[in-house]
């Protein structure tokens, strides 16, 4: 099971508490801690879940999936496109694995934020009808040690 990094919970259920003591002391206090509470939260939510033989995940609204792995047909990792506007260099955009099932993504999600990738990468990477380019291979490696 992969899951966002645990950072996120916390610091909402921070939020959360800075939310109420904001409300105690200030009526404002609620409403600017209360939005990133519920957002941070919110990650509590999210996982992708593999077994022997399906790949599921879950959004904020449900589950979406099951997926046969054998219909897994690629797996990339890339970089983030930036907008023309940032200034950042190209090697500080985070990454983003995409697990295709036909041509559809059905897994999306920047790795930063979640805990877990490298070994999702690997093991969807070692099943024999998943595509996986050179460059993909070198990323997970890399990262992965």
């Amino acid at each position: 099971m992969v899951r966002p990094h645990v950072a996120f919970p916390i610091t909402g259920a921070g939020f959360l508490t800075l939310a109420v003591a904001g409300a105690a002391l200030i009526g404002t206090g609620l409403v600017l801690f209360a939005v990133p509470a519920v957002a941070l939260l919110a990650t509590l939510r999210l996982c992708v879940v593999v077994d022997g033989r399906t790949i599921r995940r879950r959004g904020l609204l449900g589950w979406h999936g099951p997926f046969r792995l054998d219909d897994v047909s690629a797996l990339r990792v890339r970089r983030m496109r930036r907008s023309s506007g940032m200034r950042r260099s190209w090697a500080a955009a985070p990454l983003v694995l995409r697990i295709w099932v036909f041509d559809d993504p059905v897994v999306r999600m920047t790795v930063m934020f979640w805990s877990g990738w490298p070994a999702l990468a690997r093991f969807v990477g070692s099943l024999e009808s998943v595509d996986v380019d050179t460059r993909s291979r070198k990323r997970i490696a890399q990262h992965t040690g």
